[in-house]
């Protein structure tokens, strides 16, 4: 993987007189990043949880946010002094999980082992629990689709019809009906390092950081020329950039969709591939083995 902070050091260092005049925006350089990395799609991201704490109906949600798997309306149980509340709570968050049958399209309560989410606390250098009742969050109707995985529990018709606390998502920014709460959250995160950074992910054959440098200098390019900055120069390598734009595009594609396969896919496809050659057999032959 390759870590933002090296990254914008390549870029700076691609061009080197404008980083030193302060023409190349780290922070915008970033936000592309991060919005290039969102529309690569979610077999580059991984799974993460967090709770997140609503003031006057919003909350930031993490840098890294992609789409949301998971969101839960959390009620304090009163299972603490005043000063045990001040405590700080450690990053790791348990829920009991939901099983959706798909096949009749609703939840299995039965399977529920119990309404109760876990926060881990630190108190006295000890680590307890702290408990908390849970209540399932509606998605607001006509929500941009990308914020949302494709099995996001919170979809479901017998929660957005019944469910009078409600949620949006615009970026990074999280909307809700109440003033105040914490949510408990599952979702899809992009590819980031042990400290939440967010990084450029090198499955294979490195097209996305190819990808995503071309389209970070196109840019930049755009940018300086656009501002006058004496750029003549870049425009000659703008149309060199944007020449190259499709092909690294795919090939990010396809280096992004090896991390979807499931773990030991090529020797299934290998026993499939066998399968199907010993539909051609005859009977009584002798059946050939694959040496892999």
């Amino acid at each position: 993987m390759v870590t933002f902070d090296q990254f914008i050091a390549e870029i700076e260092t691609i061009f080197a007189n404008y980083a030193e005049t302060g023409d190349i925006d780290r922070i915008s350089v970033k936000g592309w990043v991060i919005t290039l990395l969102r529309g690569l799609g979610k077999n580059i991201c991984d799974k993460r949880e967090s709770i997140v704490e609503v003031r006057d109906s919003r909350a930031l949600l993490p840098e890294n946010f992609k789409s949301l798997i998971l969101a839960l309306k959390l009620e304090p149980t009163d299972n603490f002094t005043h000063s045990e509340r001040r405590a700080v709570p450690i990053r790791e968050y348990i829920t009991n999980p939901v099983i959706w049958d798909g096949i009749n399209e609703e939840y299995i309560v039965n399977n529920c082992e119990s309404s109760l989410v876990t926060e881990k606390l630190i108190i006295g250098g000890e680590c307890v629990n702290n408990y908390y009742n849970y209540e399932w969050l509606s998605i607001v109707k006509g929500m941009q689709k990308d914020t949302l995985d494709t099995n996001c529990y919170n979809i479901n018709p017998q929660i957005r019809d019944t469910c009078p606390h409600k949620i949006s998502i615009t970026n990074r920014a999280l909307n809700a009906n109440f003033k105040t709460g914490k949510i408990y959250l599952q979702y899809n995160t992009l590819p980031s390092d042990a400290d939440g950074e967010v990084v450029i992910p090198e499955i294979t054959t490195g097209d996305i950081k190819l990808y995503i440098e071309n389209e970070i200098k196109i840019k930049i390019a755009e940018n300086l020329i656009l501002n006058n900055k004496n750029a003549q120069g870049a425009g000659t390598l703008l149309a060199l950039w944007r020449q190259d734009r499709r092909l690294l595009e795919v090939k990010a594609r396809s280096e992004s969709n090896w991390s979807g396969l499931s773990e030991n896919w090529d020797k299934k496809i290998l026993g499939k591939n066998q399968q199907n050659r010993n539909l051609y057999d005859l009977p009584g032959q002798i059946k050939r083995q694959s040496r892999y």
